[in-house]
């Protein structure tokens, strides 16, 4: 493994610990709830965010590729890191300013995000070897889901500790603020990691080879297509993992250490699923395996709308969390390999944006489903649009990538 892709994978194992997978996805819901807000606010954090998110995904292609992919990579941690450590200081403002100060950060923190998360692509494709891609992209995925399962335990026990630290109860917001910002403060070392990396150079593949004759015309259609199927199929994850600490909290009354225990179990049990995902790509391709994860995330959501049982809820929150590690990984790999190196950062940008268009939306108004109608008909409805851009995504994408660079190459080629 090349001396960039292990800094790249020691830092993503810190930041996965601390703000993407572990503490701070555990804990900030829970804090939110702690300081009174109820599941519409929860949800308009998150929509806030993620419409940020959204908006700045694609003009984050195209700053990824003006700055160079790694600065890319580095400030926009950079940015999420600080933002991250910030948002629960709010807690000390005036009771009117609160809502706005925690709104704001958590848009900040999203949009150093996108930028982070756009060139995160391109960085692994161009510091891997082109035969080691779909192992490199599925360690990033088994590394993230190591780090967030010890994270989660951490989280789970952390609010104890502080509250008994300082003489407190659990239900007390402080039990809650510190460990969000000591989870901040700790992914600072993920980013002095990076700054410790080179520049990637973009390497073409005999994929690529075929992919630089595809026409730009094509590039924007698939750009579109690619974008459309995202909003649909990314709506099931969406709505498991920004409302499953919420639905263990509010719906069935887990304690918070519990939920530490079962968000850590679902994420070592995904792990050996991560892990297979360079040999069943190898064995099937990464269509079939885009595909077959894909419903295996439409399916986990019948669980948790079905059966109001914890551990039911952590079933479908497994399969959704297992499915997507094969099928987005994968994904990772086909999106950026079907089109010349330099869309790359163009066609992330792209997925990012319809990724957090679809995360926005399902948060926004899936708090306003739960507010007047509970979990069930959310868990059913966005199940259901994964299920249809599944569909979208086969219909589509059943051509072998060759034939579709092929049927769509310049004029003359």
């Amino acid at each position: 493994m090349r001396r960039d892709v292990k800094l790249y994978m020691l830092a993503t194992a810190v930041a996965g610990f601390s703000i993407l997978e572990g503490i701070y996805p555990v804990l900030l819901n829970l804090y939110l709830l702690r300081l009174g807000y109820g599941a519409a606010f929860v949800g308009v954090v998150g929509a806030t965010g993620m419409l940020g998110y959204a908006l700045f995904s694609f003009p984050a292609g195209i700053v990824s590729r003006s700055i160079g992919i790694r600065r890319g990579l580095l400030w926009g941690l950079g940015i999420a890191t600080l933002s991250h450590i910030l948002l629960p200081a709010g807690e000390f403002l005036p009771l009117s300013a609160r809502a706005p100060w925690i709104l704001a950060c958590y848009l900040v923190a999203t949009l150093g995000l996108s930028l982070y998360f756009v060139s995160a692509g391109p960085f692994l494709v161009g510091a891997s070897r082109p035969e080691n891609r779909n192992m490199a992209f599925s360690a990033r995925m088994t590394t993230s889901i190591l780090a967030g399962f010890v994270g989660s335990l951490a989280a789970g026990a952390a609010p104890g500790w502080t509250a008994a630290l300082l003489g407190l109860s659990t239900s007390d917001p402080a039990a809650y603020r510190y460990p969000l910002m000591a989870a901040g403060v700790l992914c600072l070392v993920a980013v002095a990691m990076l700054t410790t990396t080179s520049e990637v150079q973009a390497s073409e593949t005999a994929h690529d080879a075929q992919a630089s004759r595809t026409s730009s015309r094509a590039i924007a259609v698939l750009v579109v297509v690619m974008s459309g199927i995202a909003m649909l199929r990314t709506a099931g994850l969406a709505a498991s993992r920004m409302f499953f600490n919420v639905y263990l909290d509010d719906g069935l009354g887990i304690p918070t250490a519990q939920i530490g225990m079962i968000f850590a179990g679902v994420q070592l049990a995904a792990l050996p699923v991560a892990m297979a995902m360079p040999a069943l790509a190898a064995r099937l391709g990464s269509f079939r395996v885009i595909v077959g994860g894909s419903l295996g995330i439409a399916a986990s959501m019948l669980p948790l709308a079905l059966v109001p049982h914890w551990l039911a809820g952590s079933i479908g929150r497994f399969g959704t969390y297992a499915f997507s590690a094969i099928a987005d990984s994968a994904l990772g790999v086909y999106q950026l390999e079907i089109v010349p190196a330099r869309w790359r950062a163009i066609i992330s940008g792209a997925a990012t944006t319809a990724l957090g268009l679809s995360w926005a939306l399902v948060s926004y108004l899936g708090g306003r489903v739960i507010a007047t109608a509970g979990f069930r008909p959310l868990f059913l409805a966005t199940g259901l649009l994964t299920t249809l851009g599944t569909f979208l995504f086969w219909l589509y994408f059943r051509r072998p990538r060759g034939e579709f660079a092929a049927q769509h190459a310049q004029p003359g080629e």
